[in-house]
């Protein structure tokens, strides 16, 4: 049975569709970077949620867990959450866009077109990647209400909204995207710092990247189901000559959309090979990416809210 949850430095993290947590393939950690990360199968339509668990928090310990989210590339700004020292997990499902409302996150099929007019500059840097970076703060207030001199600058859709080419590597995917606008009551906030000069990098990186179940299975990341056995023929069973023509239809159907299905796979196949192959040849400053000061001055402000 495939597990559920990608665990690294006493931290689990997870991603939980209809109140179950997915299962997790080709699993990997990379001590060098403090990364953990796997593969998942998203269904676009569905919405999601990250869940967070502490594995320490039994132990008595100084700090707490400031989580930081990134979708499909960049940071999504003023959005971090806490997990405090003494609470044991957290589930974060909605993304916060104004001090009272929010609206959920959601898996969605990246959008293509093959007219050059209708594409958009918004396309995702790194499309179906879900990205959680965890530091070690400590608090240095009460939770508050937000106020007009925080100046927080809310989020209100996430990276990559936009249509890419049909040609592009990045099409024949899933993404994040936002569900409708509802409210909440007001978000509190807190003042945090960095727990010592080693955290100002992160202590924990974990990566999701969701594809769908097909391209999964056509690269070998989830294992195929192998076809049931043939059932044994008769001694003198033999092919009828007269078989209803509907039937001969349907089946010809069939198989054309049998067809028609791997060689989708093939092709979702292939795009997801030379996108590696490309980013293997051209990898990226994650540093860069990760800096732990992008979005937030010194004394930065966090959200509290769905802890």
């Amino acid at each position: 049975m495939a597990t559920t949850m990608l665990s690294y430095k006493g931290v689990c993290a997870s991603i939980r569709v209809d109140g179950k947590d997915l299962p997790v393939y080709a699993a990997e950690k990379d001590a060098h970077k403090g990364t953990a990360t796997c593969f998942i199968a998203s269904e676009a339509g569905k919405a999601f949620s990250i869940c967070l668990k502490d594995d320490d928090s039994g132990r008595p310990r100084r700090w707490a867990l400031d989580c930081r989210l990134y979708f499909d590339g960049p940071q999504v700004p003023a959005q971090e959450r806490l997990l405090r020292k003494n609470r044991a997990c957290c589930k974060i499902s909605t993304l916060i866009t104004s001090a009272t409302s929010e609206r959920p996150l959601i898996f969605a099929r990246i959008e293509t077109t093959d007219n050059e007019s209708s594409l958009t500059d918004a396309i995702p840097s790194d499309p179906g990647s879900i990205r959680i970076s965890i530091q070690r703060v400590v608090v240095s207030n009460h939770p508050r209400p937000p106020l007009a001199t925080d100046n927080i600058a809310y989020g209100s859709q996430v990276a990559g909204s936009g249509i890419v080419h049909e040609k592009s590597k990045k099409g024949g995917g899933n993404k994040t995207s936002l569900g409708p606008t509802r409210s909440i009551p007001t978000v509190s906030l807190v003042y945090v710092k960095d727990y010592s000069p080693a955290d100002a990098e992160p202590f924990v990186n974990f990566i999701f990247r969701h594809r769908p179940e097909a391209v999964l299975k056509a690269a070998d990341i989830i294992p195929r189901t192998p076809p049931p056995p043939a059932a044994p023929e008769g001694p003198n069973q033999e092919e009828s000559d007269d078989e209803d023509p509907e039937n001969i239809k349907a089946r010809l159907r069939e198989l054309t959309q049998r067809e028609e299905q791997f060689e989708a796979e093939r092709i979702a196949l292939e795009k997801e090979r030379e996108r590696l192959k490309r980013k293997r040849g051209n990898v990226k400053n994650e540093e860069d990416e990760l800096h732990p000061h992008k979005f937030f001055r010194p004394g930065k402000v966090i959200d509290l809210t769905d802890l």
